[in-house]
């Protein structure tokens, strides 16, 4: 596991509606920008420029993530669960269907699609997370840089849920502190510890609330945006290769999703492989994806691949994106239309 050095980044500690395209420019993914909220895209673009310039920069910015990412595949992966018709009687439900894809290190994988489409079932599978109840089953094969995973695979991995869970009377320090003691090297001192927590909450713009609590719904402690954030530093704690993302801009304003959005793209720079599920994203985050899996209820696959070029995809098959239509819009629109993979 390696060992975190200093973090200078002063510009990712503001709130800021921002995301970072220069990693995606630097994967040879041309954006452009949205239609829709033009001066908000303009905002994000300058903001994120500049936080990229200053983490290129300095030497020391953004440099506590050492563990290089990974080429994480997935082949044929299908599901079965039990469940009940309306006349209460059990039957076999197909909830994947032969959904393969991959992720690459330095890119954000963002797998789109609306409820029912199975993408919570695929982020536990690919988890190695059980989630089908006593009966159901799965088959398929995971890979990591073209061989089958072993065992000792999850040691790499960083699962973000949907729901966030924490000890609710606990101060976000105590939180962070708790996991890093049990995550970290044994051997790096107490001091260096307490450091890394430090670090980590100012990068993600923690540093002003590590002493309040988590709190409840009738307890007032952190917004909804906090809590997210510090829910994905509790997993970075360990520097995983692969962080996956269950949802996390649910419950988020666009201000809140733009900032989780920068982090993100951030952190992919640093040549992690990140996977996230989002439900329905807007434009200007839709830009900011380097690759999406499109899923269509059921939990089939609609599309995989670079995002630039789904637009292409659908009109290959006779679909045109009509004026001033969110992209993801018509991806919902068109598939339910007819199967398209």
């Amino acid at each position: 596991m390696a060992v975190y050095n200093k973090v200078v980044d002063e510009e990712l500690d503001d709130d800021s509606t921002c995301v970072d395209n220069e990693a995606s420019s630097a994967n040879g993914i041309e954006l452009q920008p949205a239609e829709e909220n033009s001066d908000l895209h303009l905002l994000v673009e300058d903001a994120s420029s500049k936080a990229m310039s200053r983490a290129q920069q300095s030497p020391g910015a953004l440099s506590c993530f050492q563990s290089p990412g990974v080429l994480f595949g997935w082949h044929e992966m299908n599901a079965h669960v039990r469940a009940k018709d309306k006349e209460g009687k059990e039957f076999e439900k197909h909830i994947l269907h032969g959904v393969s894809g991959e992720a690459h290190s330095g890119e954000v994988l963002a797998i789109l699609g609306p409820s029912g489409a199975g993408k919570t079932s695929l982020l536990n599978l690919l988890s190695a997370r059980p989630s089908l109840g006593e009966h159901g089953h799965s088959s398929g094969t995971i890979t990591i840089d073209g061989v089958a995973v072993t065992q000792e695979w999850q040691r790499g991995l960083g699962y973000v849920m949907q729901r966030d869970i924490f000890f609710e009377e606990l101060t976000v320090h105590e939180s962070l502190l708790f996991t890093a003691m049990l995550r970290l090297p044994y051997e790096l001192p107490y001091e260096r510890k307490t450091e890394i927590v430090a670090e980590l909450a100012e990068l993600f713009g923690l540093g002003d609330v590590l002493s309040t609590k988590i709190g409840t719904q009738v307890e007032r402690g952190l917004s909804g945006g906090e809590t997210k954030r510090v829910s994905i530093v509790n997993e970075l704690l360990s520097d995983p290769q692969l962080l996956i993302l269950d949802e996390p801009m649910t419950g988020l304003d666009s201000t809140r999703a733009a900032l989780v959005m920068r982090i993100l793209k951030t952190i992919a720079f640093k040549q992690k492989t990140v996977i996230l599920t989002i439900h329905q994203p807007s434009s200007a985050m839709f830009d900011s994806f380097d690759r999406i899996m499109l899923m269509a209820p059921g939990g089939r696959l609609v599309y995989q691949g670079h995002a630039h070029d789904a637009l292409k995809h659908f009109e290959s098959l006779g679909y045109q994106l009509p004026p001033l239509y969110v992209p993801t819009d018509f991806f919902w629109t068109s598939s339910q239309m007819r199967t398209l993979c």
